[in-house]
């Protein structure tokens, strides 16, 4: 079997029919699966942080763990539901060394009617532009998040839990099913058991994406356990300040310390 989803917010769909799957060198778990099992679990509950948006954070989703088999091996789907959007991984168990080339994950929304967008690059320095299917097909790529408006509501696609074990992605555009793709950079080598990063779809007004904590909810809690010296309070980073390559020279972060010095 090939495997699908889709994707609907009461009944009105937002993902119309998109592919899930991954090749690695224990196999090609893009088609082929037979179904095994599957498990659920509704979980409710409430963390603190340091900083951030709010005192008290809500994690509350439903969860479904569907396990799949190809050439003995054992290959798993997590989907989790909040009330704001979806996210899903990929889980393989096992021990030694894996390598994934490939990835089909992908995220085909019901309308595509203006998109905010940057141009793909590798250091994220682009500027987010407005632009349209058409003007997006034509590039091939782009970076990731992407903001779509859809019927007077906005969907943002973009990935949580990227911890060093496997690349960041970018998207592709498959043009044949209007669908995007999320391409990690390269092939990756990564060990055993596996859990690929959370893709994350999230749907609302502009204002309910910008305060939802699903991000927060999917990455993994810190492991140390002294927080006390973290501080609420202004930064400033040189990231996206400069429009160039060697923007990372000792007088550039002198005069970035200096200039949050003065703004105190």
């Amino acid at each position: 079997a090939v495997l699908y989803y889709q994707l609907q917010k009461g009944s009105a769909p937002i993902i119309s029919t998109s592919q899930l799957g991954l090749n690695c060198s224990l196999a090609d778990f893009r088609s082929g699966l037979t179904f095994e099992n599957a498990t659920t679990e509704s979980v409710n509950n409430t963390y603190s942080l340091p900083s951030g948006k709010m005192s008290s954070y809500l994690n509350h989703y439903n969860e479904l763990k569907a396990n799949f088999s190809k050439s003995g091996k054992n290959f798993q789907v997590v989907f989790r539901a909040y009330n704001e959007g979806v996210a899903f991984r990929y889980i393989i168990s096992g021990t030694g060394s894996i390598t994934i080339s490939a990835e089909a994950s992908e995220c085909n929304p019901v309308t595509k009617e203006i998109m905010f967008a940057q141009t793909y690059s590798r250091d994220y320095k682009n500027v987010v532009e407005e632009s349209d299917w058409d003007q997006l097909a034509c590039l091939k790529y782009t970076s990731l998040p992407l903001l779509l408006k859809n019927a007077g509501n906005y969907i943002l696609i973009s990935e949580a839990a990227v911890n060093g074990t496997y690349s960041a992605s970018k998207l592709m555009i498959n043009e044949a099913n209007g669908a995007y793709v999320f391409q990690p950079e390269g092939a990756i080598s990564t060990a055993l058991p596996f859990q690929s990063p959370w893709r994350t779809i999230q749907t609302g007004s502009l204002q309910s994406i910008a305060a939802s904590t699903m991000f927060e909810n999917l990455n993994q809690a810190t492991a140390m356990t002294d927080l006390s010296w973290i501080k609420p309070g202004k930064a400033a980073w040189n990231y996206g300040g400069e429009d160039g390559t060697g923007y990372l020279t000792m007088s550039n972060i002198r005069k970035y310390i200096d200039w949050a010095n003065e703004m105190g």
